[in-house]
């Protein structure tokens, strides 16, 4: 096979080396020249839910400002269980599947997972609860009781 054949199917040697220099030297800092430390960030700013001496403390609101602590709901943990299988591949923290902007509305990996989920997001939450065909209706009917008791304040049994 002629020379002038392969190079029509390579990428110009020229190229890949000046494509190599670029990249180390991108990568790289100056001889002397050592990055300025950068500050660790703050506890909030890396969970925005922790327990504190047993007291769930909740992250910060979309404003910014600190949330409030979610009151009390002793339907939290059951729904939790009931939505980890369906809902944890984007909403665990603890998963690398998860995304941000999933977890932004609510990470179960969280003490106070639903710390920050705002009331019209419930009716989001309970419309995909109610669409999984895998969730039996009484775990359904948990996350109902869940979103009654976080939402409209109605936690009766």
């Amino acid at each position: 096979m002629p020379s002038g054949a392969l190079m029509q199917n390579r990428f110009p040697r020229h190229l890949l080396v000046l494509f190599a220099c670029l990249s180390c030297a991108a990568c790289s800092t100056p001889a002397g020249i050592t990055p300025a430390p950068q500050p660790a960030p703050a506890r909030s700013e890396v969970e925005s839910t922790t327990e504190t001496a047993g007291t769930p403390v909740a992250g910060k609101s979309d404003s910014g400002e600190p949330a409030a602590a979610p009151a009390p709901n002793k339907w939290a943990e059951p729904a939790r269980q009931v939505l980890l299988p369906h809902c944890g591949r984007c909403h665990n923290g603890a998963l690398e599947t998860s995304l941000a902007r999933a977890k932004a509305v609510y990470d179960l990996s969280e003490t106070a997972w639903y710390a920050r989920i705002a009331p019209h997001q419930y009716d989001k939450m309970l419309q995909r609860v109610r669409g999984v065909e895998a969730i039996p209706e009484a775990d359904k009917s948990m996350v109902e009781r869940f979103v009654g008791c976080a939402r409209d304040n109605d936690c009766t049994d």
